[in-house]
């Protein structure tokens, strides 16, 4: 929180002495992650090949995709506020849906999985961008994954030989992880900028 700033709403309350109680919905949350763990754990055991582990490898750098960005934005937003554990419910239960299809991924759920993922991240963030006023910093980091599923349209890049969309790239791996691409200047990531005080 900027000194002199009065604190945003839905936001939790930051500085010295400031306390952030772990609430019930985040315990919850957790734990619908444990269960996907617990998935990719059976699927591994169901298919002990370099191809299976494989499988749940890539699965799992998803799972933890949507999980280490909504607990991102659990550190920021306030879940004791009624809007804030809507949000955080309804991304429990599109998670909850994800795992649940996570076996099959590859398979006769590879679209339940698929939808639940694409419903998780957007509306997450669509939603977490929707509670912040126009002018607080954090929006436009809220918003950054919004405008790169938006912009699909634009040049494609290659990186390692894989050919990804441009704003996918920048927006994430540079601003994002702080990943320096080819050819490209390389800058402090965005969303440190946004996030310091001052």
């Amino acid at each position: 929180m900027i000194a002199g700033r009065p604190p945003a709403r839905h936001l939790r309350p930051r500085g010295e002495g400031a306390e952030q109680p772990i609430t019930t919905v985040e315990l919850f949350f957790d734990l619908v992650y444990v269960f996907a763990i617990t998935q990719l754990s059976h699927m591994i055991l169901g298919d002990l090949t370099v191809a299976g582990v494989g499988r749940a490898a890539f699965l799992l750098v998803i799972v933890w995709w949507a999980w280490i960005y909504t607990t991102w934005m659990a550190n920021w937003f306030d879940p004791a506020a009624p809007a804030v554990r809507a949000v955080l419910t309804g991304v429990m239960l599109a998670s909850l849906l994800l795992a649940a299809a996570l076996p099959d991924a590859f398979g006769a759920h590879g679209v339940l999985f698929a939808i639940s993922y694409v419903v998780l991240q957007v509306g997450r963030n669509a939603a977490a961008a929707s509670l912040l006023s126009r002018d607080e910093p954090l929006r436009a980091v809220e918003r950054e994954p919004v405008r790169a599923v938006g912009g699909f349209a634009e040049d494609r890049h290659l990186v390692g030989g894989v050919e990804l969309q441009r704003p996918v790239v920048r927006d994430v791996l540079e601003k994002k992880i702080a990943v320096r691409m080819p050819g490209r200047p390389f800058a402090e990531p965005e969303a440190s900028r946004h996030l310091l005080p001052g």
